[in-house]
């Protein structure tokens, strides 16, 4: 049993837990989005490069670099 001085810190603290756990949701669903958006604009960006050369190659290497690091910190949990 709670006394009545221990009630509203009880209360204060399960809504505080509830408002935390849905903006961790949507701060979540919201960095996926922003991920999957920038690995498209990466994709875009490395079929924008026709040419064959040294300096295309080390840019479509640093693509894959990018969208490597995109990926793992995707993956982390």
């Amino acid at each position: 049993m709670m006394t009545k001085h221990e009630f509203p810190k009880s209360v204060a603290a399960d809504f505080s837990s509830a408002v935390e756990a849905t903006y961790q949701d949507l701060i979540k669903q919201a960095v996926a989005a922003e991920r999957d958006a920038l690995e498209a604009e990466l994709l875009k960006l490395k079929k924008g490069i026709g040419a064959s050369s040294m300096y295309t190659q080390g840019r479509w290497d640093l693509i894959g670099e990018f969208q490597d690091i995109i990926r793992a910190r995707g993956n982390r949990t």
